[in-house]
């Protein structure tokens, strides 16, 4: 445990002292809050591991397994961060029925004749 703020990092300062006024209260030993873990959890990305367990002390492994959870996280909502479009044009024969997938990946089918042109 570092001893002085000083030894903390610039970016784990307002972490570290979550943890440590956490530390303090009067509560017993009760489990470390899952929104302290969501900020080590993050702060292990940025900053390793290993730094980050060594300056808020946390249990190791659940730090390093929710590390890994959050890098998918954030992966996920990069490919998924494009917003949908405002409109869709659908290019459809002039009479007839057309099919086409919705989200499920079941296919839907489209009357032309149900369209205003």
């Amino acid at each position: 445990m570092p001893k002085k703020p000083a030894d903390v990092p610039e970016g784990m300062r307002r972490v570290y002292g979550r943890f440590a006024r956490w530390r303090k209260l009067p509560t017993g030993r009760l489990p470390i809050p899952d929104s302290r873990w969501a900020s080590a959890a993050e702060l292990a990305r940025e900053h390793g591991v290993f730094r980050t367990a060594k300056v808020l002390r946390p249990e190791y492994g659940k730090l390093k397994r929710l590390a890994a959870l959050s890098k998918e996280v954030a992966r996920k909502k990069e490919r998924g961060a494009a917003p949908p479009p405002a409109f869709l044009e659908l290019l459809t024969p002039a009479a007839g029925t057309s099919r086409m997938p919705d989200r499920g990946g079941r296919a839907t089918r489209l009357d032309s004749h149900d369209f205003v042109l």
